[in-house]
């Protein structure tokens, strides 16, 4: 049987456990079915998603029950054309919940990574009606647009923060001693097994800020020159320079570290001379 090795950071699975990653893909397929994204089709019942609570901003909750048992809000999910899925918070030690009733999906809210999640509070768990997986789930995110995709992975219910996020290499959660570049050079992998790599041009312009700055007035190319060289080292400079000729917004962001005028904050090259 063929297998592709895909390595991918950042991102959804962007140093999780195997077992976050699949229920980030879980989500990612039922947020699309619930935008009636094309291609995505329903699974039948629902998926669960503990610790994490459904969002509504404008006016999305389309209903809500007390003391009810799990059986019945999916009942009441069930019977409300607008519900596609439902957050449940527990009434103390009673066994019963209080079920809030969402229209759409996303966003959802990882309440350890987004909240802090309190020990003392037991965790509210989502559900939404799922999306089918496999071959179908694979064509549900083919011929889903990169607005929507962008959209429903804004929040996760395995999202990043500080507490749960780190940048190291990693597999399914497993830290590894050296990076996957140094282990393809040594032959320290699965040979037989394709390789998928890619890059973005703008990978990681959030953190912009910590780089050296870049004069506001008068930007020119000698002096963008000059901070790709204190940035990224003679040998790079050059090269870095030359991928943002065609580009009309400067990069980085100039010596004040704020967004330009409409909000951008990635992207761009330098000022003509």
């Amino acid at each position: 049987r063929a297998r592709t090795a895909i390595l991918q950071s950042p991102g959804v699975t962007q140093v999780k456990s195997l077992a976050d990653a699949q229920l980030n893909y879980r989500y990612t397929l039922a947020a699309l079915l619930s935008r009636g994204s094309p291609g995505c089709v329903s699974g039948g019942g629902y998926a669960t998603f503990p610790e994490t609570r459904l969002k509504s901003w404008g006016g999305g909750v389309v209903g809500r029950a007390a003391n009810v048992s799990l059986a019945q809000a999916r009942a009441a999910c069930d019977a409300a054309a607008a519900c596609r899925g439902f957050t449940l918070e527990r009434r103390g030690e009673s066994g019963a919940f209080n079920a809030t009733l969402h229209a759409a999906a996303a966003p959802i809210f990882d309440v350890r990574a987004r909240e802090g999640g309190a020990a003392s509070v037991p965790a509210p768990f989502s559900y939404l009606k799922a999306a089918r997986e496999g071959s179908a789930g694979v064509e549900c995110l083919l011929r889903a647009s990169a607005a929507a995709l962008v959209n429903v992975t804004d929040y996760l219910p395995r999202d990043d923060s500080f507490e749960t996020n780190g940048f190291a290499p990693v597999v399914d959660g497993r830290d590894m001693r050296t990076t996957l570049v140094d282990q393809v050079a040594e032959g320290r992998f699965s040979h037989g097994v394709p390789v998928l790599l890619g890059s973005n041009l703008d990978e990681g312009t959030i953190f912009m800020q910590l780089s050296p700055p870049l004069p506001c007035a008068n930007a020119s190319n000698a002096s963008f020159a000059a901070w790709a060289e204190a940035m990224f080292g003679v040998e790079t400079a050059a090269a870095v320079v030359a991928a943002y000729q065609k580009l009309r917004a400067p990069l980085p962001q100039c010596s004040t570290h704020r967004p330009p005028p409409g909000g951008r904050t990635g992207g761009g090259g330098a000022a003509a001379a």
